[in-house]
């Protein structure tokens, strides 16, 4: 093996927040860490995007449900303090009824939403539809996490970081680098057992590293090929779309937090940004189905009908597009099983709820004899 190829202890595939907080437990541990992502941003869906402007806000809507251990978890790694939202997160009905987020009622309306929605579409995919694959793992997914955590739990009041998610994220990114974890920009191609015990794990730009564990979320597109090798697949990601826009604080009715709209042709999340250097204005960021194409000129009406739907402002003509941002995802029918894939290679299921991953993720029991067992 070329003596030029750098060595770790532990090499993290992927930058979302649940591998960044994988990286920085060992770190901690006195692990030699590497975090490899396709992307030069770390974050995934949760990292930040620099606008026109200057100013640095999500590309995606987000919201990090109530669950245990998970605001301090973050508080302690970041500092960022979690705080109520000071509007409650709503939903808003086809009927234009505004519902509750969450609470008891909501709890127990969501599970037999989620059973049914289950059975409904397992019965598809038994009858041979299998483009209702993707709606059967989701709901799958969203009630085994429903099962395991909400359903006892007392506390449901959501908060947010006060100074935002672009700041969360970069405080991850800052502890790391204090912690010496290194950052590499490269497509992952290969994974393979070496000779010398280690996996050597090939990619884009020349990438190539040794490490005696790696480190990934089941949102990958590795899949395992042969004994102790691993290739990636060619998978098309979904692509989510958004936009940020901008509202004077003289025209806003009322200021909500965020909106899920509940079978809206169109928009389907609202929520509002933390933007500290804007004094006279807010900026929420808007979440549509499909495509900017899909609009035919109608992008601005759509958005204005939701805001005015969901009671942020009293007419159309009260915001302006800031700036279009994106992001992608895998479906959860390209996902990968959660599974251990071989001693040293160790996945993380990611059921496209970041709270529910962080929960799980908390309840490992012992990650110390985790690593021991993949040594």
């Amino acid at each position: 093996m070329a003596a030029d190829i750098p060595e770790y202890d532990d090499l993290v595939i992927g930058s979302s927040p649940l591998m960044l907080l994988q990286a920085n437990f060992l770190a901690s541990q006195g692990q030699k860490v590497c975090v490899v992502d396709r992307m030069s941003v770390q974050g995934g869906l949760w990292s930040p995007v620099e606008l026109k402007d200057g100013d640095v806000t999500d590309r995606a809507v987000h919201i990090l449900e109530n669950y245990a251990g998970v605001y301090e978890c973050l508080e302690s790694l970041t500092g960022c303090e979690f705080v109520a939202l000071d509007e409650p997160p709503v939903r808003l009905l086809g009927n234009g009824w505004v519902i509750p987020y969450d609470n008891r009622l909501i709890r127990s309306a969501t599970r037999l939403y989620l059973t049914l929605g289950w059975l409904r579409a397992s019965l598809k995919v038994a009858a041979g539809n299998q483009a209702s694959k993707e709606s059967q793992i989701n709901f799958q997914s969203k009630l085994a996490d429903h099962f395991r955590i909400r359903v006892f739990q007392r506390n449901s009041e959501i908060k947010g970081p006060r100074q935002g998610y672009a700041v969360l994220i970069s405080r991850i990114v800052e502890r790391l680098e204090t912690l010496g974890v290194c950052f590499a920009t490269s497509d992952i191609a290969a994974v393979s057992f070496a000779e010398n015990g280690k996996w050597l794990v090939e990619g884009s730009q020349m990438f190539k590293a040794l490490t005696s564990r790696v480190h990934c979320t089941t949102t990958s597109n590795l899949r395992s090929v042969s004994p102790g090798r691993i290739e990636s697949i060619k998978i098309s990601p979904a692509e989510r779309f958004a936009f940020i826009v901008e509202i004077p604080k003289s025209r806003i009715k009322r200021p909500r937090s965020y909106v899920a709209l509940w079978k809206h042709p169109s928009i389907s999340r609202i929520n509002r940004l933390t933007v500290d250097s804007l004094n006279d204005h807010e900026r929420y960021i808007v979440e549509i189905h499909g495509q900017p194409s899909d609009f035919a000129g109608n992008l601005s009406e759509a958005i204005g009908d939701s805001l005015i739907r969901s009671s942020i402002v009293r007419s159309k003509s009260d915001f302006h597009l800031v700036s279009e941002v994106s992001c992608r995802y895998l479906r959860y029918v390209d996902q990968w099983k959660d599974e251990e894939v071989a001693t040293g290679f160790i996945t993380y299921k990611s059921s496209g709820n970041l709270a529910a991953a962080i929960s799980r993720w908390l309840e490992l029991e012992d990650r110390g004899s985790l690593l021991e067992r993949h040594s």
